[in-house]
């Protein structure tokens, strides 16, 4: 399992994990319905890892898995062995949801 950073056309970057990064990008690319996206990192690690990365990047959320593009995206390494904490039982519910 990987966590993906992949940017479209106009700089968004979405940031997932999938067992097959590639084959995850070209699923994103029919959906996008554009001709390139670039995967510009991937990461060992889980959706805990994903998860991980979303919660640290949210003040740059766009919408759904999609942030502003940062430096910090191609660099940055999550924990090991992230760990989450829920502010609420709805924060727990949306992670389940993941």
């Amino acid at each position: 399992m990987a966590v993906y950073f992949m940017r479209r056309a106009d700089g968004a970057v979405k940031i997932g994990h999938s067992q097959n990064v590639k084959m995850r990008a070209k699923h994103i690319l029919y959906h996008l319905d554009e001709d390139y996206i670039d995967i510009i990192r991937t990461v060992p690690g889980t959706h805990l890892t994903a998860t991980w990365f979303h919660r640290h990047f949210s003040d740059l959320h766009i919408e759904g898995e999609w942030y502003h593009f940062h430096k910090d995206m191609k660099t940055l390494n999550a924990p090991e062995e992230p760990t989450l904490t829920f502010r609420s039982w709805a924060d727990w519910l949306h992670f389940q949801s993941d």
